[in-house]
C-alpha cells in the first residue's frame, strides 16, 4: 500500500502502542530517510523492533524509487531510561545493530534528534587537524616478494579460490622465519 509519510507514522504509532515513532528527512548528498523510535522499556523494544523494521521495509522502503534513499534508511532506537540490566541491553544492541535486513539500525543514548543525526550520519563530531589534512600521503611501493607470488592470481572476496589458497600458502612459507 502507498501511504504518505504522515499516514505511515500514524499507522505505526497506532500499531506499536509502546513505541513512539517519528520521521525526519535529512538532506546530505541526497535524501536520507531517518526514523526515531522511543520506548519506555527494554522489553518493549526487544519485543517490537523486528516487527517495526519489517513494517518500515514493507510499507515505506518498498515504495521508494530513489536508489540512494532505498540504501540509506536509518532507524535510531533511543535507549530507554533507567536500564539496570546492561547485559541484556548490550545483547539487544548487538542484535539490532548487526541485523542487515532493510536498513541501518542503531541503538543510541537519549539525545536530541539533530544531535543523533550530526553524530551518526553527518559526522560533525569528527575533527581533523590542519596537519592531518595537509599531510603528504605516503607513496605506495609494491613489495616485490608479495607481487611475485600474487601476480596473475585471481582472488575473490567471497570465496577462497585455489589460486588464493596457493598464494597464501606461498606467502606463509616465504615469510615464516626458519626454525633453528
Amino acid at each position: 500500500m502507498s501511504f504518505s509519510i504522515e499516514q505511515l507514522i500514524g499507522i505505526l504509532n497506532g500499531r506499536f502502542e509502546n513505541l513512539t515513532i517519528s520521521y525526519q528527512k535529512v538532506e546530505y548528498n541526497g535524501t536520507i530517510p531517518v526514523f526515531f523510535v522511543r520506548c519506555d522499556s527494554l522489553s518493549d523494544l526487544d519485543a517490537n523492533w523486528t516487527l517495526l523494521v519489517e513494517a518500515i521495509a514493507f510499507d515505506f522502503q518498498s515504495q521508494l524509487t530513489d536508489e540512494f534513499q532505498i540504501w540509506n534508511i536509518y532507524i535510531f532506537f533511543i535507549r530507554p531510561a533507567g536500564i539496570t540490566d546492561m547485559v541484556s541491553y548490550n545483547s539487544l544492541k548487538l542484535r539490532i545493530e548487526n541485523d542487515t535486513f532493510s536498513s541501518r539500525k542503531i541503538l543510541v543514548e537519549n539525545q536530541r534528534n539533530d544531535d543523533i543525526i550530526d553524530e551518526h550520519i553527518i559526522n560533525k563530531n569528527v575533527h581533523f587537524s590542519a596537519e592531518q589534512v595537509a599531510a603528504t600521503p605516503t607513496k605506495f611501493a609494491a613489495d616485490p616478494l608479495l607481487w611475485s607470488i600474487l601476480e596473475e592470481k585471481t582472488l575473490k572476496k567471497q570465496k577462497l579460490t585455489a589460486e588464493a589458497g596457493s598464494a597464501f600458502d606461498q606467502l606463509v612459507k616465504q615469510l615464516k622465519p626458519p626454525r633453528s
